[in-house]
C-alpha cells in the first residue's frame, strides 16, 4: 500500500503531517511498527473533531464523518462519473463486454472508489475534470461506433486515459470561439 500527502494541502487544512498519518492508517485500516507517536497528537484529533476514541471494550480510535472527509470525495461526484461510464459495450459480433459497475453501490464501485479518491486527490476541480473528459470520450465512441473498444473502467483510471481524450475539450471550446487553456495537473 502506498502512502502519499501533498504537504500544501496539509497546510491548507490545518494538519501536521503526523495528525494526516494517523488519518489515513485509521482509514486504511493500517497498523505500523516501530513508529512511536505521542498520545496528545491523538488528542488534538478528538479535539478537531477527526477521530473518535472507542469504548473500554475496543480499544483505539475510529475516524470521524470529519475525518473521512480527507479520503471521501463528495459521494455525488463518484455516483455522477460511475452513472457517465458505460455499464456495458457491445461489439460487431454481438458480444458484450462489461466496463463498469452498475450502481455506485455495488462491491465492485465501493473498491473503485478508494482509487477515483487517490487520483483525484479528493479536489472538485480534478473531479469535474475527469467527468467532462469521460463525457467527450464516451460521445466520441458513440457516434464512431467504437464503444467496444474503451477500456474498463478501473484501466480507464489507472492509467489516466481522460488525458487522452482532453483535446476534445479544446476541440469544442475552440469551435464556439472559447478558449480553454485550463490543464489540471493531477
Amino acid at each position: 500500500m502506498e502512502f502519499s500527502c501533498n504537504l500544501d494541502d496539509l497546510e491548507e487544512k490545518g494538519l501536521t503531517f503526523t495528525e494526516y498519518f494517523i488519518l489515513w492508517k485509521l482509514y486504511n485500516h493500517v497498523e505500523y511498527r516501530n513508529i512511536s507517536i505521542n498520545m496528545a497528537v491523538y488528542d488534538k484529533l478528538i479535539s478537531k473533531n477527526y477521530i473518535i476514541k472507542n469504548d473500554e471494550e475496543v480499544q483505539g480510535y475510529t475516524l470521524s464523518e470529519n475525518g473521512k472527509v480527507f479520503f471521501e470525495p463528495d459521494k455525488s461526484l463518484f455516483e455522477e462519473f460511475i452513472k457517465i461510464f458505460p455499464t456495458r459495450a457491445v461489439d460487431s459480433m454481438g458480444v458484450a463486454r462489461i466496463l463498469s459497475p452498475a450502481t455506485p453501490e455495488s462491491i465492485a464501485a465501493k473498491k473503485l472508489k478508494k482509487k477515483w479518491t487517490n487520483i483525484t486527490k479528493n479536489k472538485y476541480e480534478n473531479q469535474k475534470y475527469i467527468i467532462e473528459c469521460l463525457k467527450k470520450e464516451v460521445d466520441y465512441r458513440t457516434k464512431t461506433g467504437k464503444l467496444s473498444y474503451m477500456k474498463g473502467i478501473e484501466a480507464w483510471l489507472n492509467n489516466g486515459v481522460w488525458e487522452d481524450f482532453a483535446y476534445l475539450l479544446d476541440e469544442v471550446n475552440t469551435e464556439n470561439g472559447l478558449s480553454n487553456n485550463k490543464d489540471i495537473k493531477l
